[in-house]
């Protein structure tokens, strides 16, 4: 058996505060919309890596219910929760993903360029332009997507919704009480 490295990276990233309020402050000066997107079992879309071998046993009070024979063993080909490595794999497939995303919307191409400052940082831009028309803000599996309201905005939550299967939006609403929580930072 391998001996686990303590030092190893099994997280995923967060965006920076500074990010975040940043962006929050840049959506109130061009009146865009912002919106949380959670991608639902998001660890079950990574894969685990060719060359990781995953292998669990299944919880006794199925092999006791009958439902899987005694010694039976299962080898893993997606991430799961609860496995320590998963943040890791599902960030880096996330991230695969951010970087080969392309849509259209009324005759223009659009994509997602990862910020070099903060790597969970992406803005929306149109495909040859390096104006900034959006910002997508990443934590593990929840997307702040803050940008106009318009095609190119659903054009993006269609793209992502091709990609990966997306929890019902929430808007931030300005006075509104619904909870909205992002980063453990609560927005009214």
């Amino acid at each position: 058996l391998e001996q686990l490295d303590a030092t190893a990276q099994v997280w995923t990233a967060q965006a920076e505060t500074a990010s975040f309020f940043t962006a929050l402050k840049l959506s109130q000066l061009r009146g865009w919309k912002v919106s949380k997107h959670d991608v639902k079992t998001a660890f079950l879309n990574a894969p685990v890596p060719e060359d990781e071998l995953v292998v669990i046993q299944p919880p006794k009070i199925w092999i006791e219910w009958g439902l899987v024979p005694a010694n039976v063993l299962w080898t893993c080909d997606k991430a799961i929760y609860g496995l320590r490595k998963s943040p890791k794999w599902w960030g880096e497939e996330r991230d695969r993903q951010f970087t080969k995303l392309r849509w259209s919307a009324d005759c223009k191409h659009y994509h997602l360029v990862q910020s070099t400052a903060d790597s969970q940082l992406w803005m929306l831009k149109e495909q040859g332009s390096s104006e900034t028309l959006g910002c997508l803000i990443v934590y593990v599996d929840d997307n702040l997507l803050l940008s106009e309201d318009g095609n190119m905005r659903t054009g993006w939550l269609e793209a992502v919704g091709n990609v990966w299967k997306l929890a019902k939006e929430q808007i931030l609403v300005a006075g509104d009480k619904q909870e909205f929580t992002f980063l453990g930072i609560d927005l009214v």
